[in-house]
């Protein structure tokens, strides 16, 4: 059982010829709405990878076809509470060549609360990994909590702010997802060995999966290190791919996976995200991961 605490958006989605630029007015040639936000994106993935997912959160009145879309999923989603704000969304511009550019506005993911979260922990024996981001409030009160209860922390610090996290307590935290330039930007290093290097000297107990995008994945875990080659694809939409990596990856660790072997999986699964439209929309199912075999 994967516990994810985390945001639940909903997507507007605009194509676009480039990125507007400071300053410039862009027509859009197409408009679509999705579901979204990082915690019902991993929870999803992890879900469709054939993991037991319940995610923690709190949406709008106008964001009940979130939880309808993870109940649908086998997600439980007992735990996600409506308050009386808008539920989060999320701007996103996706380039001609897939490429993103996304502005949240946090609404219901912003309110959490203590109670909310000691009840959901309490709710679940000893689940495998409590998986969080960093698009909610009470982010470090989370971390905290779960390992008093002994349960191992999964986090993906997006979006990411150094200086903030400088205060979240991450020698918490068992396993820390980030991307090469969240990576450069908690170590001051480029080279995906160095950062792993550099991670390991600042949080020697926690260990580290590096995504790099096409070039794939590197990892230092339980002190072996260790690379996947990227996956050649042609590029749709990239908004998805990061989270899709880590709900397949942490489902791959729970149903017994070697570390290397979740990441091949994450790997797989990500790459096809990347080929397809949208966020929650574009995250493979377990069956299409197995069955592709493309290079």
């Amino acid at each position: 059982m994967i516990v994810a605490i985390g945001s639940l958006n909903i997507d507007h989605v605009y194509q676009v010829a480039a990125m507007a630029r400071v300053g410039e007015t862009v027509s859009c040639a197409r408009y679509d709405l999705f579901s979204g936000g990082k915690g019902l994106n991993q929870a999803l993935a992890a879900a469709r990878a054939g993991a037991q997912v319940a995610l923690v959160g709190c949406i709008g009145q106008d964001g009940q076809w979130l939880t309808a879309l993870l109940a649908a999923e086998n997600v439980n989603v007992a735990h996600v509470h409506t308050r009386d704000v808008p539920t989060g969304h999320a701007i996103i511009q996706v380039s001609r060549e897939g490429e993103n550019s996304i502005l949240i506005y946090g609404g219901a993911n912003q309110s959490l609360t203590l109670e909310q979260l000691e009840t959901s922990f309490a709710a679940f024996a000893q689940p495998s990994y409590a998986l969080l981001q960093n698009e909610t409030n009470l982010v470090p009160e989370a971390i905290r909590m779960a390992k008093r209860r002994g349960i191992p922390v999964a986090l993906n610090p997006v979006p990411i702010n150094a200086t903030v996290l400088r205060d979240y307590p991450l020698q918490d935290v068992s396993l820390l997802f980030v991307n090469e330039i969240e990576g450069e930007m908690l170590t001051g290093q480029r080279e995906p060995e160095a950062v792993l290097a550099a991670l390991e000297v600042r949080w020697p107990e926690t260990d580290v999966i590096l995504t790099l995008g096409a070039a794939g994945a590197q990892g230092r875990v339980g002190g072996e290190v260790f690379a996947v080659p990227g996956r050649a694809v042609d590029v749709v939409d990239t908004t998805a791919a990061g989270d899709t990596f880590i709900g397949y990856c942490l489902a791959g660790l729970d149903q017994g996976q070697t570390p290397q072997e979740a990441v091949q999986t994450a790997n797989r699964a990500a790459a096809l995200s990347v080929t397809r439209q949208g966020a929650a929309p574009s995250i493979p199912r377990r069956q299409e991961v197995r069955n592709d075999r493309s290079a």
